[in-house]
């Protein structure tokens, strides 16, 4: 059995704490990396072998934390899932199209109108497209839990698409009352039986859904988020945990009041059950006080996302629906007359820094996180923070940030976001002794070297360091 987490953490996996500051005159005086020679080894006058002589400068490993994750057969265990909705419309639902799709660095895409029951004939195009493209296609069909009381029905059902290289799993319900857990449970049990390696996808509501729409029982209901979320892992005991949870609205540079509490709650939850959580981005308008994302926007969802522990990124939306596109309905990544968008480099970017590090971050666990600064977004909970942390001795900095820890099977993984969507970030990290690491950001990979490292981040961007040399 793994050791659960270490460290001074409440619960779980999260940790936080305002970073200790310094005279932040340090960090301007510094302009580029620091790091510190090897100090010469001594070797004693004895004669000794290339196999006895120690390296000194090798860190000692961690106990390991279980990790959660859960990604599609045809992508392999490493591979991050990043998907979206929804899926090229109609006449769009070509091999150019799906091209598209791949170029923007997303490896699976959600059906939506071409549903099982009304367009069979699309659902089957749209699969045969995403397997030209080397894509997972997510089947939109609502009629699985009919078919549930005959085995033999629901397994004839299933293999037309099972048939295709590119079927990902079935999209079962967006959004579902707590009324519809006892069904969803029947067809999640059918998928474990028969079905395992395939997605048995559910989305839940986000924190700020109404009792109503949380219980589905009228305007009289009671229920909270957490009994919704609790009831929905109890019952359908599902393979991964999706919500959505939308924060660009209200006044430009502001953001919803509850994100941090509802990826909190998630990522906490998540690791209770041991089950990976997956979560929407925002790429549009749809109404009332929400607004399009700006660069800084998109970056710091994915980016703040990826800090609590997320395993797949999803967007919302890809292709603009149908009966959004003459109501100022506006963003997406591809309009309804199937052109890109200018918010369709932005999610390619960052799409392809996640392919370029979720090898470790899917086999990668949150263990503790430092906080410093203001939020765009609610302030973080201070009450779980911590001012240092595994081989991050001290922070230095004046900036808003999040500094979240990982286990990646015994060694440490940091993941640095700039908690700010309007300005730069500048942070000093000093480190307990010399380390290497695998440097991950927008721009690429690189290597570090050292005990210090100064880190400047553009608005809502973030860089992973993976620590590398251990025993």
């Amino acid at each position: 059995m793994k050791k659960d987490i270490l460290l001074v953490l409440s619960t779980i996996l999260l940790s936080s704490c305002s970073v200790q500051i310094e005279d932040s005159q340090k960090i301007s005086e510094e302009k580029s990396i620091i790091s510190e020679n090897k100090s010469d080894e001594v070797i004693s006058s004895e004669v000794v072998s290339s196999e006895e002589i120690v390296d000194l400068d090798l860190l000692d490993k961690w106990p390991e934390t279980d990790c959660y994750a859960f990604s599609y057969k045809k992508l392999g265990k490493d591979v991050m899932p990043i998907g979206a909705w929804c899926a090229p419309i109609g006449e769009y639902i070509t091999d150019e199209q799906y091209g598209y799709i791949k170029e923007a660095g997303l490896n699976s895409i959600y059906g939506l109108y071409e549903t099982v029951d009304v367009n069979l004939t699309l659902v089957k195009k749209s699969l045969q497209c995403a397997a030209n493209n080397g894509l997972i296609y997510l089947v939109r069909d609502n009629s699985l839990y009919a078919k549930s009381d005959d085995i033999d029905e629901f397994c004839n059902h299933m293999e037309q698409f099972v048939a295709y290289d590119s079927y990902g799993g079935t999209l079962i319900v967006d959004e579902p009352s707590a009324k519809s857990f006892a069904n969803l449970g029947v067809t999640m049990k059918l998928f474990r039986q028969y079905y395992t390696s395939y997605a048995h996808y559910v989305n839940l509501f986000p924190n700020y859904a109404r009792a109503a729409q949380l219980e589905g029982m009228g305007d009289d209901s009671t229920m909270d988020y957490e009994t919704y979320v609790k009831n929905y892992l109890d019952i359908v005991k599902p393979q991964f945990l999706s919500y959505d949870y939308y924060p660009v609205s209200g006044d430009e540079n502001t953001l919803s009041s509850t994100y941090f509490d509802q990826i909190y709650f998630i990522s906490n939850i998540a690791n209770q059950y041991k089950i990976p959580f997956w979560t929407f981005i925002q790429t549009c308008n749809f109404g009332g006080r929400s607004r399009v994302p700006k660069e800084s926007e998109i970056y710091w969802q994915v980016n703040t996302s990826l800090a609590y522990g997320a395993k797949g990124i999803q967007y919302f939306c890809y292709f603009m629906p149908t009966e959004f596109s003459n109501e100022g309905f506006e963003g997406c990544l591809i309009d309804k007359d199937g052109k890109k968008t200018h918010l369709y480099p932005y999610v390619s970017a960052i799409n392809n820094q996640i392919a370029n590090m979720d090898e470790v971050l899917m086999h990668s666990t949150l263990v503790g996180q430092m906080a410093n600064g203001q939020s765009p977004a609610a302030p973080i909970n201070q009450d779980d923070l911590v001012d240092s942390i595994r081989e991050i001795k001290k922070v230095t900095t004046d900036d808003n940030v999040i500094i979240s820890c990982f286990d990646y099977n015994g060694k440490s993984v940091y993941y640095i976001v700039n908690n700010s969507i309007i300005e730069n970030a500048t942070l000093q990290i000093d480190f307990t002794s010399l380390v290497k690491a695998n440097v991950v950001n927008i721009e690429g990979k690189s290597n570090f070297e050292g005990k210090s490292t100064i880190i400047n981040l553009s608005p809502g961007q973030g860089v992973m360091y993976e620590l590398t040399n251990y025993k």
